[in-house]
């Protein structure tokens, strides 16, 4: 037999060692810098965005103030003299609970702008229950509507929307009245069953800055209580001006915000409360003399 052919033997693989990635000293703060920017950037965006948001938000604030506030006085000056068809000299004598009214409106300096006050027959508050015929001392409303005026504060009605005049006496829900300021006469026109009462108002106006943050107030000088029941219509409003050319009416409303803005300065008034003003005009359309 043959010897079997003996192979050298094959000599152990060679690892070949692979060489490793590894950052350098210099490459690793280099990337921290630029991180530190990037970091710095997307922080600065933020804060910026939600110092934009905070200021939108305030503005929207003294906005939506301004626009309520303008929509009630400007409602209440379009009705102003309605009802009361009667020369501005007369005023006094059919209306004495408000003060001097010797103008409708009457628009008068105040420590914040302007005091407004104005007369209106702006409040439906009874209807007929029976006709009146002209020549009548007394009329009947509705049942239960009696107390809903007084022979003081709120006495003066215009019945039909055809005649002014004062209640002198109530008994229930019959009044009697008088068509006349200061002595006693009958009704001159005839009125039908369910024709309306519409009580004469006397509304004023003004700034109240005594509790810090200002506000807008409005009074019904036919409210028991007296100013102190007036009604806040908008906050943040710290100024108010009245300006009349003819019939025409031009009030100024001033708002600020209720907080600081800790970034901002306003360049008018050296603080940090945003502001806006707005200026409405309105139509005096009642205010023609008879």
């Amino acid at each position: 037999m043959n010897a079997p052919i003996s192979r050298p033997a094959q000599p152990p693989a060679r690892i070949t060692p692979v060489a490793r990635a590894a950052f350098t000293l210099v490459e690793v703060l280099v990337t921290m810098v630029i991180a530190g920017f990037l970091i710095a950037g997307v922080v600065s965006a933020y804060v910026q965005h939600r110092h934009s948001l905070q200021a939108q938000r305030l503005l929207l604030d003294i906005h939506g103030n301004l626009r309520a506030a303008s929509l009630i006085i400007s409602r209440d000056l379009a009705l102003t003299g309605y009802g009361l068809r009667i020369p501005d000299s007369q005023l006094a004598q059919w209306i004495n609970w408000a003060g001097v009214l010797d103008q409708n409106p009457r628009i008068i300096p105040a420590a914040n702008g302007s005091e407004l006050t104005l007369a209106a027959a702006s409040r439906r508050a009874a209807t007929l229950s029976l006709p009146v015929a002209g020549g009548s001392s007394t009329i009947t409303v509705a049942a239960g509507t009696g107390p809903e005026f007084n022979t003081s504060n709120r006495r003066l009605i215009y019945i039909g929307r055809s005649e002014l005049a004062r209640v002198t006496a109530i008994s229930g829900d019959t009044l009697t009245v008088s068509s006349h300021p200061t002595r006693n006469e009958p009704l001159r026109y005839n009125h039908l069953n369910g024709a309306p009462v519409e009580l004469v108002q006397v509304i004023s106006y003004w700034v109240d800055a005594s509790t810090g943050l200002p506000v807008l107030r409005r009074f019904d000088h036919g409210r028991p209580g007296g100013l102190w029941f007036a009604s806040v219509i908008a906050t943040g409003i710290e100024f108010f001006e009245a300006q009349r050319d003819g019939n025409l009416v031009t009030v100024t409303l001033r708002g600020r915000a209720q907080r600081i803005d800790h970034r901002w300065t306003d360049p008018d008034f050296g603080d940090g409360f945003r502001r806006l003003t707005t200026r409405t005009q309105v139509f005096l359309r009642n205010r023609e003399e008879p």
